[in-house]
């Protein structure tokens, strides 16, 4: 039987990118696929670019929010109205290649979860030396207080087979990617699931303006939150 593929793309202005990154998908995945895009209102209006794709192709869904915001609660919802044996989370600037899409798709039959990782052996990430230096040290101390198994907690690029989703429910714990990202990997290493990574560039931002870290107050904040919620995890158990 062939596994049907759910990929979630939260999004927020990213009209310049999306019709582009919606194209490369369905040109790459050859399996039953469902592209679910989980759109925050953006002012730039990428939902509408979406809701045209989505008369015409019904590949394509839009979950346009109103009120609620963040990427995490996106994603969460996204996953929450799939319907795929698979489900993809990745980016919708094209820092994550669309490319590697089958290459994941391949390597997680024998997996329950796949990541592309920025920080195993043949990875790498170009972006500026302080983004650089500061993900590299944020996923270095989570390896070191939750799983050294797993070099890439905060990539945010995997695909999950429906069995894990089952599970561990996609519950973010704050608005923040990162710290979404952190606890489920954290509880999936916990409940015995079996977790790939394989290497990939990650790359800057194909057009727009990124939301992470226009600001090195931003970038601190955003790691003071990860830090936090590593070290609440860890306590945990």
């Amino acid at each position: 039987m062939v596994s049907k593929i759910s990929v979630i793309l939260p999004s927020y202005n990213e009209r310049e990118n999306i019709r582009d990154l919606v194209m490369a998908i369905e040109n790459l995945i050859k399996n039953p696929l469902e592209i679910i895009v989980v759109d925050d209102n953006s002012p730039d209006g990428t939902w509408k670019v979406v809701e045209e794709l989505s008369e015409k192709d019904p590949c394509v869904k839009l979950i346009r929010r109103m009120k609620e915001r963040g990427v995490a609660t996106a994603i969460a919802n996204g996953t929450s109205a799939s319907t795929g044996d698979i489900v993809i989370w990745m980016d919708t600037d094209f820092s994550h290649p669309p490319k590697l899409l089958p290459k994941m798709i391949r390597a997680v039959d024998g997996y329950d979860i796949v990541i592309a990782s920025r920080f195993v052996k043949g990875g790498k990430m170009i972006y500026t030396f302080t983004r650089n230096s500061s993900s590299r040290l944020l996923n270095l101390f989570a390896s070191l207080m939750l799983d050294s198994s797993i070099k890439d907690y905060t990539g945010g690029y995997m695909a999950i087979k429906r069995n894990v989703l089952k599970k561990i429910k996609a519950t973010p714990l704050g608005s923040g990617h990162g710290e979404f990202a952190i606890a489920f990997i954290y509880m999936a290493k916990k409940s015995g699931f079996r977790i790939k990574e394989f290497p990939f560039t990650y790359m800057p931002r194909k057009k727009g303006q990124t939301k992470t870290s226009p600001s090195l107050w931003k970038l601190m904040k955003f790691g003071y939150t990860y830090l936090a919620s590593i070290l609440r995890l860890r306590l945990k158990g």
